[in-house]
């Protein structure tokens, strides 16, 4: 959905609901504008939503009534209500992809999932596929039964996931480096003004924000910034989750 709103000015259905959703008419509004919000999420109020808050429930339940399969380059825990002969022929393609998976992807000193079988839960909940960073992939049932399950699409999640966020450079697309400084900047912008009129809404990053602004500068941190903004995309769209301004842990310096 993203590269189609910085890539294109496509007008349809999904345009008129994103416009909607942040309140603007549809007919007003450029692709480019849709983008300049999309990497700004701590300027807009945002539901917090994690699919893999439940992991390990849904991991134990399949562990205590389900049954497990296992292949050379991959597991399987899939619920009762699937047959073993179909979780058999799922093995059957996922086994080799994964297999297929580790040829290309290698093996470096920056994964942070070292290579090895990738553990496939199938559960019955309602949820968006994803992957966590242990080697496991979390798929719906629903999407199994369509036929639409992106096994090897997630597993690619933990086997090139990188343990380490680098530094920003001038490499890669710069229209997207250009709107990743203009979110920054707004960040900053609105950070400075919470700070001031109610500093108990201060969020964890914008405190990260103005903490590295006093040290370096405006400019260093917009840079600053914007480095953490595309980290934070990455993480969302590669989890399939909602960015919570309000989720524990420390942010990195």
């Amino acid at each position: 959905m993203f590269e189609n709103f910085v890539s294109s000015d496509i007008r349809g259905p999904q345009w008129e609901l994103e416009c909607h959703s942040y309140g603007l008419a549809s007919s007003a509004v450029s692709s480019n504008t849709i983008a300049l919000l999309l990497l700004a999420p701590l300027a807009i109020a945002q539901q917090p939503l994690n699919w893999a808050k439940e992991d390990g429930n849904r991991g134990a339940a399949l562990e205590k009534d389900g049954f497990r399969l296992e292949g050379e380059h991959a597991i399987l825990w899939c619920p009762r209500s699937l047959a073993r002969a179909d979780a058999e022929e799922i093995l059957k393609r996922v086994d080799p992809g994964v297999a297929g998976l580790w040829r290309r992807v290698g093996t470096h000193a920056w994964q942070a999932v070292p290579k090895g079988r990738i553990t496939h839960y199938l559960s019955e909940d309602t949820f968006v596929a994803h992957a966590s960073d242990r080697g496991a992939v979390f798929v719906p049932m629903a999407r199994v039964r369509d036929g639409r399950a992106p096994f090897l699409h997630v597993a690619n999640h933990p086997a090139a996931v990188s343990a380490h966020f680098g530094g920003i450079s001038k490499r890669g697309d710069v229209y997207l480096r250009c709107l990743l400084t203009h979110g920054a900047r707004s960040l900053l912008l609105t950070a400075r003004r919470t700070a001031r009129a109610a500093p108990s809404q201060v969020t964890r990053v914008q405190q990260w924000a103005l903490a590295v602004a006093a040290r370096r500068g405006h400019n260093k941190a917009a840079i600053a910034v914007a480095n953490k903004l595309a980290g934070i995309i990455w993480a969302v769209w590669s989890r399939d989750i909602d960015f919570d301004s309000a989720a524990g842990g420390k942010v990195a310096a």
